[in-house]
């Protein structure tokens, strides 16, 4: 608790009014014209010496409300611990390996890692599940991130993000919502994705084997999900709203390396080049968030808190 104190100065003024017969003078005198001619003097007399009062120490300022409290002997009295500010989570562990984080207030840029996406049509700013979100059309929009070693996973990892789907995609399409290939058939290290049939999809891509995962989700309604590969358990997991959705064994870490010549990156509601695949995503997406790490439940039931 900060304390403040008042300090009290003592001022002592000595008005001198001379030739001054009454408030009011007969003829209507105006305020000027019963004012002494002459200033008072300013200086006090050097003779006889005017001894000063005692100073007046000012009385200390106590509230009703908090009385001070008194020390203990030998003692200071302790500061009240510092309130930490977060960027819309709580929790200080969330920062630990957050690598991406595109809270997709109208735009795609990265919070955290510098990131940046790139727009393409169809994708417009509407109200999201945190704040503000992005709309896919699901008609050729999508972001594109350009290739960057902070996604180049090739061990544990989590993705987090708030959607809302608006539409499954056709027969025979997929709707992308976190991805990362090249434009080669089959080298796509991990992405998670709707399919038409109504179920959410987490793939994680050796380049000589690969390990699917699927868990239900409904349309036009928000949910939380958080997909993500433990490497040293070897385990792939989905979590909805904060709770554990689906789970399956995986041997698999995903391919590092791409092809620099065949248009590497990540695509954020579409594959990372729609003009060769074109997977797109109908709905919104917020808040998206990306681990080089696997995150503990309680970490997972922490973002999934609006």
């Amino acid at each position: 608790m900060t304390r403040f104190r008042l300090s009290v100065g003592v001022l002592f003024l000595t008005l001198t009014l001379s030739g001054v017969a009454a408030f009011a003078a007969p003829g209507g005198d105006t305020l000027d014209s019963i004012r002494p001619k002459t200033k008072a003097p300013v200086r006090a007399p050097r003779k006889p010496p005017v001894r000063k009062p005692a100073p007046v120490k000012p009385a200390p300022v106590v509230t009703k409300a908090t009385p001070p409290r008194k020390p203990a002997t030998g003692t200071s009295p302790k500061p009240a611990p510092a309130i930490p500010v977060t960027i819309k989570l709580p929790g200080d562990t969330l920062a630990n390996g957050r690598v991406a984080w595109w809270p997709m207030e109208g735009n795609a840029k990265d919070i955290v890692g510098g990131n940046d996406g790139t727009l393409r049509r169809g994708v417009s700013a509407v109200p999201g599940m945190v704040g503000v979100g992005l709309q896919f059309d699901g008609n050729g929009s999508g972001i594109l991130v350009r290739e960057t070693p902070a996604l180049q996973f090739a061990g544990s990892f989590t993705i987090s993000v708030w959607l809302r789907i608006e539409a499954y995609p056709p027969a025979g399409h997929i709707g992308q919502i976190f991805f990362r290939g090249d434009s080669r058939a089959g080298q796509d290290p991990y992405n998670l994705c709707v399919l038409p049939d109504g179920r959410l999809a987490f793939q994680v891509d050796s380049g000589a084997g690969y390990s699917t995962l699927h868990a239900s989700i409904p349309q036009t309604v928000p949910v939380h999900v958080s997909a993500m590969l433990d490497s040293s358990a070897q385990m792939m997991r989905i979590y909805l709203n904060g709770k554990l959705a689906a789970a399956l064994k995986c041997p698999y870490r995903p391919l590092r390396d791409l092809d620099p010549k065949e248009f590497p990156g990540v695509g954020i509601g579409n594959t990372q080049n729609v003009d060769v695949h074109q997977h797109p995503y109908h709905g919104v997406l917020d808040d998206l968030q990306v681990h080089n790490r696997a995150l503990t439940p309680e970490e997972v039931a922490t973002l999934a808190r609006r």
